[in-house]
């Protein structure tokens, strides 16, 4: 019988003796398998022991390692003993992996609701009742008892359920069970307020709370770096820093029992993005994780790959590799693949649909009122303009100018139907604006501006007459407002001499400063404005006046303000003066207002100020379509593959071109 003796062998090295026992093919076998080790190099003494040299020795990893070379070995009739201290971290990872399988039989019994954990449920809702000043619903109290149980998990419900309250919930469960100390929250930067305002529901007080989105980088290390006596018990990072301050967020966290979330999770599913790896990193130095998102596959069940690597970065969850996940997507899964990825990820998660909400009388559906407007006779005539340009245009043009030009007749349309003073920019400059307001826009827009900008001087040639001119000015001077202002201007005043808050979105930067001057004049009072030219501060401040202040009207851009901001409480009535094709944000900005907790018997209103036979029509229709196949997903009993539009980030489509430009 060959015995194989391991033993530790200096910090992050072991050693393997005996190996003169070894047959030479044995030998190669061996040497290639411990060559092929992640984060490990090899080196010899002699032909007896090899050492191996962990990157890391993180203990799970290394357990983890050393089963595999244990089975390998006793596959070839080779025994292993280990040293009492590699014995201990073998015995220690039995029984990780045993307290896992407990725990995913547990899991298991509390999504088949079996009558086992009734007691426990109880008294856990009891627990909930007496430790938060907020009355839980009965799937939030079950949706926090799987991730207490879980010491972390996943909840994929949809925006506006209350995943930051059952969280909370969780937090303040596992903290008093000294399972951890503190929290720590990654997300995006908007997702600051939810945090902040939902710790004030749960516990009636404010938190003891660190923001680091809006500090500088520098302000980011200072604060991880410092001693554990100046941390607060809550830490928020946004995504864009994770990259540049991971080794001081693991240092941070690997002094602590904390709790790490990551806040609308499917932004880390690509393994090979930095941000991802920088947060798959971290979370392995957290005592607990939870993943929050509403669309966790949104193109391909490659995409639960580095969720569940967050989530339990030492015991994988699923049954494939990532290859295999993105081949099954490619494919299509088969039954059995389909069941196997569904039994593994089962215990593990919660989900609670926008229908499921409505059904159980917890929301109240939405109302829509569509105001339509006529173009006046100078917009028309300015239309026109346009569309004669189109019949000018030559298929046999270079392709990707030919598709500028029609981008840029449809954003000039855009421009002309909300207001002809727009046309003063460049559509260059019009760009850069809608750039700033949206973050990072598809490659093509990026790679093509300059065939915009040469697609664009051609069209503005046909608006240099000095006709032409005088009309756009006068827009401009504000001898003249369009329709759609004037329009929604009527609507803000009508509504707020209701009595009600009113939030009006606009797309268009320089619009809002216009609109923003006329319901001014309008109702004789200030304002809020949030967009991307108004700092985090003064966004926040801009924000709480709005929500618990005496500030009636906030003007608001999707691109800034659609995304984790919660102001349902404070008003139901959305005005959509201008739209893009963006359905994400469209989306998005609709939940701001269409939330659980909602005042009794309200619900949200939205206006949609249309320009009848126009752009604007254009634009309702394919919103109307992305809407309706993401809520197909959004409203889904159980997760499945779709929302990558809740990710889309571009202005347009090509399709929505091709398909507009001359509407």
């Amino acid at each position: 019988m060959i015995i194989i003796v391991v033993e530790k062998s200096g910090d992050s090295t072991i050693k393997l003796c005996g190996l003169s026992q070894l047959n030479t093919r044995l030998r190669m076998k061996l040497s290639i398998y411990v060559d092929a080790i992640k984060n490990a190099t090899t080196s010899n003494v002699d032909s007896d022991v090899l050492f191996i040299t962990f990157a890391s020795f993180e203990t799970h990893d290394v357990a983890g390692k050393l089963a595999d070379l244990v089975d390998f070995l006793s596959a070839n009739n080779v025994v292993v003993e280990f040293d009492s201290v590699l014995q201990e971290l073998m015995d220690s990872q039995e029984e990780f992996e045993n307290d896992m399988a407990t725990k995913v039989e547990t899991l298991k019994a509390i999504k088949s609701d079996t009558e086992s954990i009734n007691n426990d449920f109880d008294d856990f809702c009891v627990f909930c009742d007496k430790n938060l000043c907020i009355k839980l619903r009965d799937y939030q109290y079950k949706s926090a008892f799987l991730l207490c149980t879980g010491s972390g998990g996943f909840d994929f419900s949809v925006p506006g359920s209350g995943k930051t309250i059952i969280t909370y919930a969780t937090y303040v469960y596992l903290k008093q069970h000294g399972v951890v100390d503190s929290l720590f929250v990654i997300g995006p930067g908007s997702a600051y307020n939810a945090w902040f305002d939902e710790y004030n529901t749960c516990f009636d007080n404010n938190p003891d709370f660190e923001n680091l989105a809006f500090d500088t980088t520098y302000n980011c290390r200072l604060y991880l770096d410092a001693s554990p006596i100046h941390h607060r018990e809550i830490t928020f990072i946004n995504f864009d820093k994770l990259r540049l301050l991971k080794e001081h967020i693991v240092q941070f966290l690997s002094n602590k029992n904390a709790l790490l979330v990551i806040d609308e999770g499917h932004k880390i599913k690509n393994p090979n993005a930095a941000v991802t790896e920088a947060a798959l990193e971290i979370s392995s130095s957290a005592k607990a994780r939870i993943i929050l998102t509403g669309t966790p596959m949104p193109n391909g069940y490659e995409d639960l790959y580095t969720l569940t690597t967050a989530y339990s970065p030492y015991k994988a969850i699923l049954p494939y590799s990532f290859s295999q996940l993105k081949a099954m997507t490619k494919v299509g899964a088969t039954t059995n693949e389909s069941n196997r990825l569904h039994e593994s990820l089962n215990p593990f998660y919660s989900r609670i649909s926008k229908k499921y909400l409505i059904s159980k009388g917890e929301l109240l559906p939405p109302e829509i009122t569509i105001i339509e407007c006529e173009m006046d006779s100078n917009q028309r005539f300015l239309y026109q303009q346009l569309n004669d340009f189109c019949g000018k245009i030559s298929d046999d043009i270079d392709e990707d100018l030919l598709l500028n030009m029609r981008k840029a007749v449809l954003l000039r349309k855009m421009q002309i139907s909300a207001n002809p003073a727009l046309l003063k920019k460049s559509i260059i400059s019009s760009m850069d604006e809608l750039k700033e307001e949206y973050g990072d826009l598809a490659d093509r827009e990026n790679s093509n501006i300059g065939l915009l900008a040469k697609a664009d001087k051609q069209i503005m040639e046909e608006f240099m007459k000095s006709s032409i001119v005088r009309i756009v000015n006068s827009y401009e001077n504000g001898t003249v407002f369009s329709n759609k202002n004037m329009t929604a201007v009527s609507l803000v005043v009508q509504l707020v001499n209701e009595g009600k808050k009113v939030l009006v979105w606009d797309i268009f930067v320089y619009n809002m400063t216009i609109l923003r001057k006329m319901i001014e004049a309008s109702l004789g009072m200030s304002i809020e404005m949030i967009n991307g030219s108004v700092t985090g501060i003064e966004r926040q401040n801009a924000i709480k006046r709005f929500r618990n202040g005496d500030s009636m009207v906030l003007l608001a851009n999707p691109a800034t303000l659609a995304e984790s901001i919660s102001l349902h409480k404070a008003c139901q009535n959305a005005i959509y003066v201008n739209r893009s094709f963006n359905a994400a944000q469209f989306i998005q900005s609709k939940d701001r207002i269409h939330r659980i907790n909602m005042p009794t018997g309200t619900t949200a209103h939205y206006y949609f100020v249309e320009n009848h036979n126009s752009v604007d029509s254009a634009i309702a229709e394919k919103l109307n379509i992305k809407e309706t196949r993401m809520l197909e997903i959004l409203d889904a009993d159980d997760i499945t593959i779709g929302g990558e539009e809740l990710e889309d980030t571009s202005i347009m489509t090509y399709q929505d071109i091709q398909d507009s430009y001359l509407r």
